[in-house]
Order: C-alpha cells, then sequence, then structure tokens
C-alpha cells in the first residue's frame, strides 16, 4: 500500500485536544518526529556537544564556577567503616587510605583516590560521561584508568543502531561505543586511542562491559533507553554561549570609547590639539591654539569664545545589558540546580540565601547516590583484590560479607551555629532525628569518634589542671569513671600533723 498523508485535524480536537499538538500559526509546528536518544545525539552530535562544553569550562569563568559548586555539594565523602569491631574498623580506614594513595588508586599515577571520584563528576558534568577502567592484571594490577567520553566510539565498520546476531537467537548493536544486547544491556565498549597529535583516533579495541564501569549523567533527558551519557550542560550551552560572547562584546565597545574621551567643539577653522601635518611640504607646520596633554597632570583648557569642550560619557554597560547577563546566567545556572543567589546574594536576604542552599542540597542527592555508587564499586572490587593478595587480613571466619562500610557525604557546615545547633539538639531530644544523623548531615565526622576524642580532651584538660586556670570544658553528659583521673595522695610534709 502506498503511504498515505494525515488528514486535517478535526475541529473538535481543536478544541477540546493538547494545544502542544495543535498549530495555531502563532509559533513552530509541533514536533512529530520521535527517536531514541542515541540517535538524537549521534557520534557527530556528541562530538560537537564535548567541543562546546569543554570550549566553556575552558574560556569562561562563570561554567567553571558552577560545576565548582556542583562538586563541592557532591563528590566530598569519607570512608567509614561500621563493623561492631572497632579496631579492625581502624585498621580497615588504613588499608583503604594505603590504597587510594595516587602510586596505587591511579593508574597514571597522578591522582589519589579523592581527587579522581572528583574528576569524574567533573567529566560526566562536562561530556556526560567518563569510563573507569578497572587494571586486573600485568603492571599496575589493583589501579584504575580514566577513559574520557570522546575515546569511547564505534568501531569503524559499526553503525549506530545496526543489529547483528549474536547467538542464541539475541542480537547486538553499536551505540556510540557501547554494545547493547536487545534489552539494553551493556556487552563491550570500544576504546581508542589518541595519536601523538591528539586529534585522530588509532587503535581500537573492545573490552568487555564487567572490566569499566561507565559513570555518566542518565536523566538529562530523563529516557529509558540512553545509553550513553548526556551532559546536563547540553541544555544551558546556548546561553553560556551568549553571555560569553556578550560580555566580550561589551569589554571591547568600552575599550573603544575609552580613545575618544574628549570632545571639542570650536566655531573657528583651526584644530582643536596638537595636530601636526597640517601644512604643505614647504610651509610651517599649522599648530592650533590649543595644547591638549593629559599626561602632564591637571589640565587648564583657555578657550576662545565660540569653543567648548566636554567629555564623552559612556553608559557602557547599560542597566539593560546587566539586565540581559543576569536572565541568562540564571537560566543557566537551572541546569545544574544552581540558585542564583549562589552567584551574587547582593539581591538576597539571610533567609532567602539559606533557602535556597537547602533546596540545592536536596537538589544534590541523586548525584550523591549516583557517586556513592561508584565508590562502593570501587571499594567491594579493591577489597577483593586486597583478601586474594594478602593485603587484607580478616578476622578469623569472616568474608567480604562480613566487611561493612558506608561512604558518608562530609556534608554542609552550620550557618548560624547560634540557632542550628539549639535546633539540632532539640530535634534530637524531641526523637526526630539523632546524633549520628547530625554529625554527618553536618559534616562533623562519627559521632563515636568525637565522643571518644572529646573524652581524652577532657582528661587531658584536667591532668593539666585547666580547671583551676578558668572555666573547665563542660558536656552535656557524664564522664565513666575511667575518663576522671583519680587525685594521687600526696606524702606528709615534714612539720605537719
Amino acid at each position: 500500500m502506498g503511504r498515505t498523508e494525515p488528514g486535517p485535524v478535526p475541529e473538535s480536537a481543536k478544541k477540546h485536544g493538547y494545544d502542544a499538538i495543535t498549530s495555531k500559526g502563532r509559533r513552530a509546528a509541533p514536533i512529530s518526529a520521535t527517536k531514541a536518544e542515541g540517535k538524537q545525539l549521534d557520534p557527530y552530535g556528541r562530538q560537537k556537544l564535548t567541543a562546546t562544553t569543554r570550549d566553556l569550562v575552558r574560556n569562561f569563568s562563570v561554567a567553571k564556577w558552577m560545576i565548582a559548586r556542583h562538586l563541592d555539594y557532591t563528590s566530598f565523602f569519607s570512608f567509614t567503616p561500621t563493623t561492631k569491631d572497632k579496631g579492625f574498623n581502624a585498621y580497615l580506614t588504613s588499608v583503604v587510605a594505603d590504597l587510594g594513595r595516587a602510586e596505587r588508586f591511579d593508574a597514571a599515577g597522578r591522582h589519589r583516590l579523592e581527587s579522581f571520584f572528583r574528576l569524574c563528576e567533573a567529566r560526566r558534568i562536562i561530556d556526560g560521561d567518563v569510563g573507569v577502567l578497572k587494571v586486573s592484571s600485568g603492571p599496575g594490577t589493583g589501579s584504575v584508568m580514566a577513559v574520557e567520553a570522546d575515546r569511547i566510539r564505534n568501531p569503524s565498520d559499526s553503525r549506530n543502531f545496526v543489529k547483528k546476531p549474536q547467538g542464541s537467537g539475541s542480537r547486538s548493536s553499536w551505540v556510540n561505543g557501547v554494545k547493547v544486547n536487545d534489552s539494553g544491556r551493556t556487552l563491550a565498549y570500544s576504546i581508542w586511542n589518541r595519536d601523538q597529535g591528539g586529534s585522530n583516533w588509532v587503535d581500537p579495541r573492545d573490552i568487555r562491559g564487567g572490566r569499566m564501569w561507565l559513570y555518566g549523567f542518565f536523566d538529562s533527558s530523563y529516557r529509558f533507553d540512553q545509553v550513553r551519557g548526556i551532559s546536563p550542560l547540553a541544555s544551558a550551552a546556548n546561553q553560556l554561549k551568549d553571555a560569553m560572547e556578550s560580555s566580550e562584546f561589551a569589554i571591547l565597545k568600552a575599550k573603544s570609547q575609552a580613545f575618544f574621551s574628549l570632545v571639542l567643539s570650536r566655531d573657528a577653522e583651526e584644530s582643536a590639539g596638537d595636530i601636526t601635518g597640517g601644512a604643505a611640504a614647504d610651509q610651517p607646520e599649522d599648530k592650533s591654539g590649543i595644547d591638549v596633554d593629559f599626561g602632564a597632570g591637571p589640565v587648564l583648557l583657555d578657550l576662545l569664545p565660540g569653543e567648548d569642550a566636554k567629555f564623552l560619557q559612556s553608559n557602557e554597560p547599560s542597566d539593560q545589558f546587566k539586565n540581559y547577563m543576569n536572565y541568562t546566567l540564571e537560566a543557566a545556572m537551572k541546569a545544574l540546580n544552581i540558585s542564583p543567589s549562589m552567584y551574587s546574594s547582593e539581591k538576597s536576604t539571610w533567609h532567602g540565601s539559606r533557602s535556597d542552599q537547602l533546596a540545592y542540597d536536596r537538589g544534590c542527592l541523586a548525584a550523591r547516590e549516583d557517586h556513592r555508587n561508584l565508590r562502593d564499586k570501587w571499594t567491594v572490587w579493591r577489597l577483593t583484590l586486597a583478601i586474594l593478595d594478602g593485603e587484607l587480613d580478616l578476622p578469623s571466619g569472616w568474608t567480604l560479607e562480613d566487611v561493612r562500610w558506608e561512604w558518608v557525604h562530609r556534608g554542609t557546615p552550620w550557618w548560624r551555629p547560634d540557632q542550628e545547633i539549639k535546633g539540632d539538639i532539640d530535634a534530637i531530644g524531641a526523637g526526630f532525628s539523632n546524633p549520628m544523623r547530625v554529625c554527618r548531615e553536618r559534616g562533623q565526622g562519627e559521632f563515636e569518634q568525637n565522643i571518644d576524642a572529646t573524652i581524652r580532651a577532657v582528661k587531658y584538660a584536667r591532668e593539666r589542671g585547666l580547671e583551676e586556670l578558668g572555666e573547665p570544658i563542660r558536656l552535656n553528659f557524664e564522664l565513666p569513671p575511667e575518663a576522671t583521673p583519680q587525685a594521687t595522695p600526696q606524702p606528709d610534709e615534714p612539720g605537719e600533723e
């Protein structure tokens, strides 16, 4: 059968249907085509988007600041063992700290654990995703290698979404460098190297999916069939480019007007300044009666009747331009859920800024969970290798299943300690919270460790006689008997009864 064109939309549908799909001639026609996200952003499109976002971060300070704020709220974690054996917890913490040194953690030997994972978060913001390749054999065994997004590309003989037989009746296809089965599960990655010039691609190799973690943003377009991560800056790239270019044009305009700061008006025929070259070759040079030199200090202009002097004043950048820039930047910040008050607090009250900070902190929960999940994957893999290699000794009868830990986000400190600490204490007293949660949410470490450290501090202060020197350290709980130093009986002095 031949292809038929859809007929006209009935009037009843126009009156009672969705306005979004009805063209009324006032704006662009509604979009009718839908595609998989991997086709919507194909390999060429990904290359252009990656180049654009990288250029913005490289050359526009606001874009770099936006990413830095996101990293500050999402990428700071502390490793906290949670087994019942405190001695083993301290031992495990030291082992993980040693495994996280740059020499052992990064295959390139440049980045320690914390800086490496922070860079991973930055790369998925800028490029959409980043690969974390596990080195399980040969030199550098147990380390990880970062694979930037543009190095994950389709094999030269494969096209996007072209399905090929896989065996057992299943089929597979390549989608922007990732081989997936019919269910969308990752089977392999195709990784390329850069040549010496850094612009061409050479030496491709396929690795099975289990050897690399693809850490990316999979909620930028809110699609289930999304195979590769997409940068959240995609929706803000045009606004950021407009702001960057407009800022440069405004600066150029202001500089050009600065060259013409003094305007002289006169009815006479002579020039109004020390102008040379105004006479014929065989005549003496004609100079006006006004010689202006701003480099010599204060200037006094003795003008003749009919002459006038004024400075050219520029209103650049204008208020309209400032409003445009603020609106454009505020719209771009929404891509990362950043509130404008975090960029400029001039128009916000303390309560407004605090409210924005709390809303932004809540908006970072999903990104933190992604980050925590990546760290957990590394911890399971790396501790397994450490046990097999004899680098981690477990208590008798223990397996890796008995080892418990948590990557705790360091949280945000108190803004107004005099008020917020009291609120936290009240919440604990009412059963709405607990000391462990408060310490974690405020980035104050572990409650148990804080108590142990406080007991040691109080004991030392009392041993040194701090109470005799002034106000002692006060706690809202009684110290255990073993923490309170006992007075040592002194021998009687001679002459005493």
